[in-house]
């Protein structure tokens, strides 16, 4: 959210949260979806949990972002610290505010958290956009799995792909 999606979109991106919602995707747009992943693992390797995760819905397009953090008690972060970050950058947009703060209810999140000494301290490692098209790994969109198969998990590996530049996500995102 406070690192590719709210400098581009802005306080409109809480609206656009549909990952508390079980949606497809993470961020549900007009013209474009985004489904986010982050991973503590060593390498950019992410599970996708639906079939469907990165299908593009007819006539949009799909941007993956992926997010690789380093799990560490000496870590500059925690979840908490990204919350407040948003809510600093949301300022008086009371509208936004209470659609964020709705979501983050919907996820479990609470203030009683804070003290639990049990989140994640976390360094960020890197940030890659990639569109969802074309090669990117993934099961192909005629895919149907065999009678009797009602769920398939599988991972990517996204650290041999050419990520999106800042303009070009930009552009992206301006048709959100």
């Amino acid at each position: 959210l406070t690192n590719v999606l709210y400098p581009t979109v802005g306080s409109r991106i809480c609206h656009l949260w549909s990952g508390p919602d079980s949606e497809r995707h993470d961020f549900v747009g007009q013209g474009v979806h985004v489904e986010v992943k982050t991973t503590t693992r060593s390498e950019p390797k992410h599970e996708i949990s639906r079939l469907d995760q990165l299908r593009a819905p007819a006539g949009k397009r799909l941007l993956l972002v992926s997010v690789l953090l380093e799990r560490t008690l000496g870590g500059d972060e925690t979840l908490a610290d990204r919350v407040d970050e948003i809510r600093e950058k949301l300022g008086q947009d009371g509208r936004a505010i209470d659609v964020f703060e709705a979501r983050l209810a919907q996820l479990g999140w609470h203030e009683g958290l804070r003290q639990t000494g049990s989140l994640l301290r976390f360094t960020f490692r890197d940030v890659h956009v990639f569109e969802v098209a074309g090669s990117f790994p993934r099961l192909p969109d005629n895919y149907t799995p065999p009678l009797g198969v009602s769920g398939i998990k599988y991972s990517i590996n996204v650290g041999s792909l050419p990520s999106l530049g800042v303009t070009e996500v930009q552009n992206i995102l301006a048709l959100i």
